[in-house]
């Protein structure tokens, strides 16, 4: 028997230090899933040095602010389309989104983990 399969939405999450140079370092991944399916994951970096090796004035508790107040809306379905609108409309200074893409999944966490490991630096 098949397992659902399951549309999903990504972006990453890019932290630019200079946003004229358009230099970035990617720091997070967000996956949600497309349709009825109830679904909406982040990874983030498990650690903020390489933020800081990238540009030493990161402000880190911001960082570490930001990452738990997007894992705790993302998992929230009557939050989520709000807080996707509301990064897409306004992240363009030291948080940027990429591009969103689109992929198909059985198991949205481990696709998500999956390209976490392609795009953020381990």
């Amino acid at each position: 028997m098949m397992r659902p399969q399951f549309q999903l939405k990504y972006f990453v999450l890019r932290y630019t230090a200079n946003v004229v140079s358009g230099e970035f370092l990617n720091i997070g991944l967000v996956m949600v899933a497309l349709g009825d399916a109830d679904f909406g994951d982040v990874r983030f970096l498990r650690s903020w040095k390489a933020v800081l090796d990238f540009d030493p004035n990161a402000d880190v508790d911001f960082l570490n602010a930001f990452a738990e107040d997007v894992s705790k809306q993302i998992r929230r379905p009557e939050n989520r389309g709000q807080l996707l609108q509301y990064m897409e409309d306004t992240f363009s200074n030291n948080i940027q989104l990429s591009t969103p893409r689109v992929c198909v999944s059985e198991d949205p966490d481990s696709e998500l983990d999956r390209l976490s490991g392609e795009y953020l630096l381990s």
